[in-house]
């Protein structure tokens, strides 16, 4: 292999079809001579859902034939780029298909360059991976389906409820401030009622467009119902997420929005709060709600943050 490691173009790696590769090798040699070795991989693979399992199982087997730095997988559809151990200088990369289906791309590499006897050996491996790298990819789809709304593109209320507590439960652990903001579209039955559930439908898209404007790619977006949608600040405490709530509701209220040539003005209302060490989501949540309702009093198209503290005098207020 010599210097070609260094700039390898990716291989395609097929499924019952020839692998084509930069330096050619013998049609003979693509058939495994490890048995033992890829007998008890297949086995491992299959044991496991999860992407990062098996490629950590599959890194650690190769290990034993073909000393490397590090492994990474890239899959676009999944939006993931996963890195096992620290990049060197030769890598060896391999797309990967199996009948049809595009499972992205592995690469490997180490500070010496690959030969054709390693290849080979990758090669014998990553025929036991395709099938059960397959079923995973299709599980975290199937996942990643259940989570999202098919509408905005959002996480949907299921995702919140798989989500939101993990990411608290991690910010507290690690003492970091977590806010969580309610947005609520002001007077969306209107638009339904006079333009038709198609234009509401088209607003609610534009709306998280707006969203992402002022998010970062860290913050959390949820839709939690029809018009209300919940968002997960990180890293952001109470007063930082106020200036990016009325970085929103001003935003909205300033953008036109338009519905087949006609313009539609719309504003949201926004609940906040900050989470505490000992919160959980529902009272977090039930703080948020009420701060909600407070900005829906006072006139819509506003911002009300609401401490614990505050919260805690409105329960107790008869």
């Amino acid at each position: 292999m010599n210097s070609h490691n260094k700039r390898q173009e990716p291989s395609v790696f097929k499924k019952n079809s020839p692998l084509l590769i930069n330096t050619p090798l013998p049609p003979a040699r693509l058939v495994s001579t490890q048995k033992g070795l890829t007998s008890n991989l297949n086995q491992q693979l299959f044991k496991t859902l999860d992407i990062e399992a098996q490629l950590t199982i599959f890194s650690k087997t190769i290990q034993q034939k073909v000393p490397h730095s590090a492994l990474r997988y890239q899959n676009s559809t999944l939006k993931l780029d996963l890195i096992f151990g620290k990049s060197a200088a030769h890598h060896q990369e391999f797309k990967l298909h199996i009948d049809g289906n595009d499972l992205g791309c592995i690469g490997i590499s180490r500070k010496k360059t690959f030969f054709a006897t390693e290849i080979e050996q990758i090669e014998a491996s990553l025929d036991q991976l395709l099938f059960p790298l397959r079923n995973a990819v299709l599980y975290r789809q199937a996942l990643q389906y259940a989570f999202y709304d098919a509408l905005t593109g959002t996480h949907n209320r299921l995702g919140m409820d798989q989500m939101l507590p993990r990411e608290i439960q991690l910010a507290q652990r690690h003492q970091t401030p977590i806010s969580l903001l309610i947005v609520d579209l002001d007077r969306f039955k209107r638009v339904n009622d006079t333009l038709g559930h198609q234009a509401g439908d088209a607003l609610l898209c534009e709306l998280t467009t707006v969203f992402r404007r002022y998010l970062r790619k860290t913050d959390l977006i949820f839709r939690y119902g029809g018009d209300e949608f919940v968002i997960a600040l990180n890293n952001t405490d109470q007063k930082g997420a106020n200036i990016v709530a009325t970085r929103i509701q001003q935003g909205i209220a300033t953008t036109p929005f338009n519905f087949k040539g006609m313009e539609i003005n719309i504003s949201v209302s926004i609940g906040l709060t900050e989470i505490q060490p000992d919160d959980s989501l529902d009272s977090a949540f039930c703080r948020a709600d009420e701060a909600l309702y407070q900005a829906k009093r006072q006139g819509r198209n506003t911002v009300v943050p609401l401490q614990k503290e505050l919260a805690s005098k409105l329960v107790s207020t008869p």
